[in-house]
């Protein structure tokens, strides 16, 4: 199982916006596990968090846009700036 502390200094190396499923697929977890943890760290004032509506491209190729239909927003993290 991942820690919180993994996540974070994951999220801190990263250097640019990570998503939930990101996270889950690089710490092989289901989603709904690490999600709370991650809702933890944004409490805390570490990592800022944000949703996005997937655009498709709609050319049903493999130009890589996912064409898949999304489920809804995606949430993205990303290390806060101390300011």
């Amino acid at each position: 199982m991942v820690s919180l502390m993994e996540l974070r200094d994951f999220v801190r190396s990263r250097g640019s916006k990570v998503s939930l499923i990101e996270l889950a697929n690089e710490f092989r977890a289901r989603k709904e596990a690490i999600e709370p943890m991650m809702h933890s760290l944004v409490d805390k004032g570490q990592v800022e968090t944000w949703e996005s509506t997937p655009v498709t491209c709609g050319c049903k190729s493999s130009c890589g846009c996912q064409e898949a239909p999304a489920e809804g927003p995606i949430r993205f993290y990303r290390w806060k700036v101390q300011s």
